[in-house]
C-alpha cells in the first residue's frame, strides 16, 4: 500500500571526530647587541597566533606563531632586568581520521608551558608545549517523514524529539587598534611580560545578522628608563558583525576565537603608553531547535504495510552554559619573605571531565 506523507527538513550538524594534541615549538636565539648578556631568565610568557588552518582530508594543517616575551636577569651591575621579545614560528600537520575537506571544524590552541635555558651569555633555548583540541563536523540535508496524510485505516506509534537543525555557519574578521596609557612619572623603556586573553563573550541576534561583542583583557609588565618595573592592564572591544541568513532570536550560538596576530610595542617615552593592535576571527556556528513527531511504528488492519525505519546521528540538547568558580588556595613560599610579589603566571590542566548522576550537572576537574 503506497500512502501519502508529510516531511521535514532538518540539516544535521554530526560530529565526527574530536582530538587533543600535545605539539612542540623549539627555537635558539641570539641575544640582540643592544642587550646585556643573560645571567638566568625570570620568566616567559607567550601569546598564540593562528594566520592560518586549513582543513584537508585526513589532516588539519595549522600555521602559527608564537609571540615570546622573555624577562631575564643581566649579567652586570647596571641593568638588573631587561626583557627581549621573539616570535617563534610553527606549522604542524595533525591526522585527524575521517576528516574530509570542506567539512566544518572548532579549533582551540592554547600554551601548556613555556620554557627559556641559557646556553650560553648571548644565546637562549626557546621550547613550547601546546596543546591542540579539534572537532571536526559534517553537514548532512535529511527529511523526516512527520505524518501519514491519509490515515483513516492506519494506527501510527509518534515520539516527540527535540533536535538541533543547522541554520548556517558564518565567520568575521575584528580588527582592533588601542593605547593603554602607563602612568605619566614612568619613561617606559621596553616591554617584559604580556598576557592576553578574550572574556566577557556576547551576542545579540538581529535579522540575518549576529553581533559578536568580547573584550580582550590584555596585561602587560614593563621597564621604565629608571629601571623600574611597573604593570598596567586594558580591556579592548572586539566587535563584528556575522552575516548568517534565516538566523532568529531565540537560536543557539556556538562561537569562537581565534587571534591571528597581536603587535604590542611602547610608544615614545613622552608619550607614556603602549600601541597594540589586535586580528581576530570569531566563527559561529547557528542551530534552531525543532521538536519533530519521529515515526516509530504503524499498522493497519486492512492493508499490508511495509515499515522501514534509518538510523540517523544527529545533536540534540545543544546548549552553552557558563559559570564562574572561584578558587582560593594560601601557598607559603619562604623565600620571598619581606620582599615584593610582581607578577604571578597560572596554567590550568583539565585533568579530567564528564557527566554526574544528575544529567544536569557536569563535573571538571582543573590543576593549577
Amino acid at each position: 500500500m503506497v500512502v501519502n506523507t508529510s516531511k521535514e527538513n532538518l540539516c544535521i550538524n554530526k560530529l565526527i571526530s574530536s582530538k587533543k594534541e600535545i605539539i612542540f615549538v623549539e627555537k635558539d636565539m641570539i641575544v640582540p647587541d643592544a642587550k646585556p648578556d643573560i645571567l638566568n631568565t625570570i620568566c616567559t610568557s607567550g601569546i598564540v597566533c593562528l594566520y592560518k588552518t586549513e582543513l584537508q582530508d585526513e589532516k588539519l594543517r595549522i600555521d602559527g606563531n608564537l609571540n615570546t616575551y622573555i624577562m631575564y636577569l643581566a649579567d652586570n651591575s647596571d641593568d638588573k632586568v631587561r626583557g627581549i621579545n621573539t616570535s617563534l614560528d610553527f606549522s604542524e600537520n595533525i591526522s585527524i581520521p575521517n576528516a574530509r575537506e570542506g567539512m566544518n571544524f572548532k579549533l582551540d590552541v592554547k600554551i601548556k608551558s613555556i620554557e627559556c635555558k641559557v646556553i650560553n651569555g648571548r644565546k637562549i633555548g626557546i621550547k613550547a608545549t601546546l596543546e591542540v583540541c579539534v572537532e571536526i563536523y559534517s553537514n548532512e540535508e535529511i527529511q523526516v517523514v512527520n505524518n501519514i496524510e491519509d490515515d483513516d485505516n492506519v494506527q501510527i506509534l509518534k515520539e516527540d524529539l527535540k533536535v538541533n537543525s543547522l541554520v548556517g555557519i558564518g565567520d568575521t574578521k575584528i580588527y582592533t587598534k588601542e593605547t593603554i596609557p602607563v602612568q605619566d612619572i614612568d619613561n617606559l623603556a621596553e616591554i617584559l611580560k604580556s598576557n592576553l586573553c578574550i572574556g566577557d563573550k556576547d551576542l545579540k541576534i538581529s535579522y540575518n545578522k549576529i553581533l559578536s561583542k568580547a573584550e580582550a583583557q590584555v596585561k602587560i609588565m614593563y621597564l621604565t628608563e629608571d629601571n623600574r618595573i611597573g604593570t598596567v592592564t586594558g580591556k579592548i572591544p572586539l566587535v563584528g558583525f556575522i552575516d548568517i541568513p534565516n538566523v532568529a532570536e531565540g537560536n543557539i550560538c556556538n562561537t569562537n576565537y581565534e587571534i591571528k596576530n597581536i603587535i604590542i610595542k611602547p610608544n615614545p617615552a613622552e608619550e607614556h603608553s603602549i600601541n597594540i593592535e589586535i586580528e581576530v576571527i570569531v566563527k559561529c556556528m547557528v542551530y534552531e531547535e525543532k521538536q519533530i513527531n519521529l515515526i516509530q511504528d504503524m499498522y493497519s488492519p486492512c492493508e499490508d504495510l511495509s515499515f522501514k525505519k534509518k538510523q540517523v546521528n544527529t545533536m540534540i540538547n545543544t546548549k552553552q552554559v557558563n559559570d564562574l568558580k572561584q578558587i582560593r588556595e594560601n601557598v607559603n613560599i619562604s623565600d620571598i619573605t619581606n620582599k615584593n610579589l610582581l607578577d604571578v603566571d597560572i596554567f590550568p590542566n583539565l585533568s579530567s571531565e564528564g557527566r554526574m548522576n544528575n544529567p544536569n550537572m557536569f563535573d571538571r576537574r582543573i590543576r593549577m
